[in-house]
């Protein structure tokens, strides 16, 4: 009787941790590692000449140069992780002398207070009119 005992705590001890193995398996399966993500994987600077320094997700403060003239900042950022949002794009208009203060703040879906925000400053670059933007954007700025 005491063997029958033995043999059957060994196999409920081995059914328990099949199932306890199994459970972790499905668990790893359905966690989506970029879920906590709330960085961008690029600011999506339309209009700009250049931006120091060069994008890295992790920077959150860049000095932006525009053309003269230019009345908005235009960006169309991408998110790090498609579960993102991005919850906010604002000051894009710029003053009259070219400068303004623009803010992209982005929430991960699983976070709810993880929010990471990124400021831009644009200024203008010495007096190149709007219409020639296009070329000069060429040459000085990686899209």
């Amino acid at each position: 009787m005491k063997e029958m005992k033995k043999i059957i705590g060994r196999v409920l001890l081995l059914a328990y941790s099949l199932i306890c193995l199994l459970a972790v398996s499905i668990s790893a399966e359905d966690y989506d590692s970029t879920s906590g993500d709330n960085s961008l994987y690029s600011l999506g600077l339309e209009n700009a000449v250049s931006c120091e320094p060069e994008f890295y997700y992790a920077t959150l403060e860049y000095n932006v140069t525009v053309a003269g003239g230019t009345k908005e900042l235009q960006l169309d950022p991408v998110k790090s992780a498609d579960s993102a949002e991005i919850t906010d794009i604002s000051g894009t208009e710029l003053s009259d002398d070219g400068t303004g203060t623009v803010s992209i703040s982005v929430q991960a879906v699983r976070s709810c207070k993880m929010e990471k925000s990124w400021v831009l400053s644009p200024m203008y670059l010495s007096k190149i009119p709007p219409e020639d933007m296009e070329s000069l954007s060429k040459i000085c700025w990686r899209k």
